[in-house]
Order: C-alpha cells, then sequence, then structure tokens
C-alpha cells in the first residue's frame, strides 16, 4: 500500500524546495527584525504598561490582532504584534501548500506521470502530507528558536511576570505549528473536493477568511464565544499568559482528522477528477474575452478583487474611526516616536496610504506571477502559437497589472479621504490625502513593473519586486527602530517619494521612479519578444 512512498517524497522535496523553504527563511527574517526591532522597548514595566494601555484602548485593534495576553512580558508583545502576520500568513501557507502537493500536482501532468511507476494507491497523499508537515514544522522551530535568540524563555515566563510555568516560547511555536496544520487540512480537502487547484485555493483561503472575519466580529462584539472559530482557538492558547494546551490538541486532531477525510475521498475519485466541478463556459466566448485584455483579466480578475477588497476595507476602516486611531497613537506617543512615526492626523494618514499603496503593489506584483505561471505550465506557448504578437500580449498583460495596481491605490485612497473627512472633517484635508494617494501610487507601480521586468526578461516570476517591496516595506516600518542611517531611508521605494503629507514631495524620487518604471516596463516587453518562451 505505501510501496514507493520514500521516492515519492523525495520527488516532491526535488520539484517543490522552493515552495516548502522559501515562505519559512521569509517569514523567519521578517520575525527576527520585528522582534529585534521592539524587544529593545519593552524592558520596563512602564513600557509594558504603556503598551497595554494603547491596546485597551480600541477593540478594533484587538480584532486585528487578537485578545492572546501576556503582554506583561517580552515574549507576549513580540506575540501580539506578529499576529497580525502570522494569522493570515500561516493559514494561506498551509492552504497554498496541501493544495500545491496535491491538485496541482494532479493539474500540470505530474500525479499521472509518478503513478505509473509501482507505487501505492495512498502515497501521492501521504507524501504530501509528510511534505508539508515537515515544512510547517521547520516553520515553527525557526521561530521558536528566533524569540529564544531575544531573550524569551524556551519554557516558562520571565523573572517577575506572572506569566505560565509551562508557556513561553516553545508553546508558542507549538501553537503556531497546530493552527498551520488545521488549515493544510483545510487544503487537502479543498483539494480532493475540487478539479483544479484555484478553485480549491480559493475554498481554503475563503475558510480562513470566514474564521478570521467571525474572530474580528466576536471581539468587537465583547463575545465569549471565541470558540466558533479556529482563529480564536489560536488566540486561546495564550502561551503568555495562561498556556491553554487542549486548543493545540483540538487543531492537531482536527487537522489530522481532516487528512483522513481527504485520505478518504482520495481513495473514492479517479486522479483529475473532483466532486466540485468547474461551471461550463458559454458554447461561445465574448469578443472581448477573445483580446489579450479579456483573456488577462479572465485570469486575474478574482486575486485582484480580493486584493481590492482588502484595501478598500482597509481605508473604510481607518478612515471611519479615526478618532478611535488617534487616541491610540497619542496613548503610545513615545513607543510611535522610537518607531519613526508621528501621533496626529498627518500621521495616521501617512500610515493608511502608505499600506494602501503596499497592498497595491503586491497586487500587481501578484498578477505578474500568475502570467509566469501561465508560462512554466506552457500555455502561453500553445497560446502564442495562434496569430498572436508577443508584445502584444505580454504587453497588455503588464499595462493591466501596472494600471490595476495603481487604479488600487488611488481608489482606496480616495475612500479614506472621505471616511476620513465624514469622521473628523476639521482634522482632515482632501488635499494633502489626494497628494499622498498620487505620490504613493507612484512606488505601487514601480515594484509591479520590478515583476513584471523580472518575468519579462529574465523569465524567473516575480520575486525581483516581492525583494524590493519586501525591503521598501521593512526600512519604512522598521527604519526608524534599527536606527537606520538617513541614506538608508532612500533605497525604501516608499520612502524614496517622502514621507507625505507630513513632509514635502521628494520630487527627484518621484521622477527616479517613474524614469525607472517605464525603462523596466520597455525592457521587460523586449526581453519576452526576445528570448525562448518555455514549451514554445
Amino acid at each position: 500500500m505505501m510501496a514507493g512512498l520514500g521516492r515519492y517524497v523525495r520527488t516532491l522535496l526535488v520539484t517543490g524546495w522552493r515552495a516548502h523553504i522559501v515562505w519559512v527563511v521569509i517569514l523567519a527574517i521578517v520575525v527576527a527584525v520585528t522582534a529585534g526591532a521592539i524587544v529593545g522597548y519593552y524592558d520596563t514595566p512602564e513600557a509594558r504598561a504603556t503598551y497595554i494601555a494603547s491596546m485597551d484602548i480600541a477593540a478594533e485593534l484587538q480584532a486585528l490582532t487578537g485578545v492572546s495576553g501576556g503582554l506583561d512580558q517580552v515574549g507576549g508583545i513580540i506575540a501580539n504584534e506578529l499576529s497580525i502576520i502570522v494569522i493570515p500568513t500561516l493559514a494561506i501557507a498551509g492552504v497554498m501548500l496541501a493544495v500545491g502537493r496535491t491538485r496541482k500536482e494532479e493539474d500540470l501532468g505530474r500525479t499521472d506521470i509518478l503513478t505509473a511507476a509501482p507505487v501505492g494507491r495512498f502515497v501521492p497523499l501521504v507524501s504530501a502530507t509528510l511534505t508539508v508537515t515537515l515544512s510547517l514544522l521547520a516553520n515553527a522551530a525557526f521561530i521558536t528558536a528566533i524569540l529564544v535568540a531575544f531573550g524569551v524563555p524556551l519554557v516558562g515566563a520571565e523573572a517577575g511576570s506572572a506569566g505560565p510555568p509551562d508557556g513561553g516560547a516553545l508553546g508558542y511555536g507549538l501553537a503556531l505549528f497546530a493552527y498551520s496544520f488545521f488549515f493544510a487540512g483545510i487544503g487537502f480537502v479543498a483539494g480532493q473536493l475540487a478539479d483544479n487547484s484555484r478553485t480549491a485555493t480559493t475554498i481554503g483561503i475563503g475558510v480562513f477568511l470566514i474564521s478570521y472575519l467571525l474572530r474580528a466580529y466576536l471581539i468587537l462584539s465583547s463575545s465569549d464565544a471565541w470558540w466558533l472559530t479556529p482563529v480564536g482557538w489560536f488566540d486561546h492558547v495564550a502561551p503568555f499568559a495562561d498556556m491553554n494546551w487542549w486548543p493545540i490538541g483540538l487543531l492537531v486532531g482536527l487537522g489530522l482528522a481532516l487528512i483522513a477525510f481527504a485520505t478518504l475521498m482520495h481513495s473514492r475519485r479517479d486522479i483529475g477528477a473532483g466532486i466540485i466541478r468547474g461551471r461550463p463556459g458559454p458554447e461561445r466566448g465574448s469578443r472581448f474575452l477573445g483580446t489579450p485584455a479579456g483573456l488577462t483579466w479572465r485570469l486575474v480578475r478574482g486575486p485582484y478583487l480580493g486584493w481590492f477588497a482588502i484595501a478598500l476595507a482597509f481605508a473604510l476602516v481607518f478612515g471611519a474611526q479615526t478618532d478611535v486611531w488617534l487616541g491610540v497613537l497619542e496613548e503610545s506617543a513615545a513607543i510611535f516616536s522610537d518607531f519613526g512615526f508621528g501621533t496626529d492626523a498627518d500621521a495616521l494618514t501617512n500610515m493608511t496610504i502608505l499600506v494602501i499603496a503596499m497592498i497595491g503593489g503586491a497586487a500587481g506584483i501578484a498578477q505578474m506571477g500568475t502570467f509566469h505561471r501561465e508560462e512554466r505550465n506552457t500555455r502561453l506557448a500553445f497560446l502564442l502559437s495562434k496569430p498572436l504578437s508577443r508584445t502584444r500580449h505580454f504587453g497588455t498583460a503588464l499595462a493591466m497589472a501596472v494600471g490595476s495596481a495603481v487604479v488600487l491605490v488611488i481608489v482606496a485612497g480616495m475612500a479614506y479621504m472621505l471616511a476620513a473627512r465624514l469622521s473628523a472633517p476639521d482634522m482632515f484635508d482632501a488635499g494633502p490625502i489626494i497628494h499622498t494617494t498620487l505620490v504613493y501610487a507612484v512606488p505601487a507601480a514601480l515594484v509591479t513593473a520590478l515583476g513584471g521586468f523580472g518575468v519579462g526578461a529574465l523569465g524567473r516570476g516575480p520575486w525581483l519586486g516581492w525583494l524590493v517591496f519586501g525591503v521598501g516595506a521593512a526600512i519604512s516600518f522598521l527604519g526608524a527602530a534599527m536606527r537606520l542611517p538617513e541614506w538608508a531611508f532612500n533605497l525604501s521605494v516608499y520612502d524614496a517619494v517622502g514621507a507625505l503629507p507630513i513632509e514635502p514631495i521628494q520630487w527627484l524620487g518621484v521622477a527616479v521612479e517613474l524614469a525607472l518604471t517605464a525603462s523596466l516596463l520597455a525592457a521587460a516587453v523586449h526581453g519576452l519578444r526576445t528570448r525562448e518562451i518555455v514549451g514554445g
């Protein structure tokens, strides 16, 4: 029944090692930078009391970060700051790894090839489970080790705190693994239900979004029904406040149950088949779908609309609750000043539009990733075998990615302006918000163009865009805390245009970024036109 398991596992690791390793390394770097930037600011009871007060002032802030407690310890503060990153990242990573090692392998035809060899019927799913579990364990181990390196006890509480004797970094790491393992189970089930990886990923991420929004609603409504959502189970582990072990067991147990259910479905279906089938399209497509713009929009519309909804919701939440967020800034003025942020209306506008610009850039880079996958799956080569110009097709996709990133930033920025003006008309002027939005749309276009350059000219995926995006975000949010020299801030595509509306526009930075964007777009189109297409 398990014949060929070892060879199958090795094959999955060799062909998909980037998917299993790169995200772990990137998240570890984010954790290390975050922990290193804040650990020195909360070494006194007074500093921690200020932090606790800033968290208590807004239920909206708790809805984003959670309510796991333990904020009298630096480990609890680090975990609280990381929650807004790790909660979505680990859930989405678990789903995408599980779908990628199962349904996506079937979509690409590799499962057919591998199962032509003498392997057991359950070997593909068992091998996927083992490789995904190893990746999730590695992530938990890295984060645990990083916390210990910054002085968080492996087991137990900090001296002088009221933390649990069995909590600490180890409990936090195990909670992270259990949480991500549960959502990997969701991904394995989704991979058996759907007949394609895109639908399976949508199902898995949809389950997370429902869980996350339900948890936010329960916190905002002061409800004790946290047990209704797996995100609430993760919060309730509380390794720096209470250390409840049973949510970890529940998450792992349900993850195993989901994998068992996926195994049962796997044993009763043919390779490539699924219970949930894609809707058959119309007999004739629209004329728009037959154009490069129509095809590109059909491929990217789902993820893009998701990014758009996130940006719009973020803008409306921060714009409609300006009094709450300004209260948080003022209550924690000393802390925010250490991170280089002010505490007035301009500072709130700067942080909000900056995040929106990052969301817009991420949406644009992701579209370039979709184009790259079309090439790697040889569908692009098939499409270009028709009388279709490479330049026209890729140029259209690239222009739509840059344009949609800019549109997202502008629309979300205007939504923030309207909400802020309605919330506090005497404190927020339309002019500075409009200028900030338009200027921060430039970095969003630049990182998208960098992603397009990596896809078009290099044929290596949009990693260059993600790299510049990540470096810029780290410098903008943590540069002051890391005491970077002034010149280092110009390395961030966001700081290079100016910290608007707090500071004047850096017109030289804007001009340079616009010139770079135009040059990268031209080089990307020229590169794709002259290089060999995969599968061509």
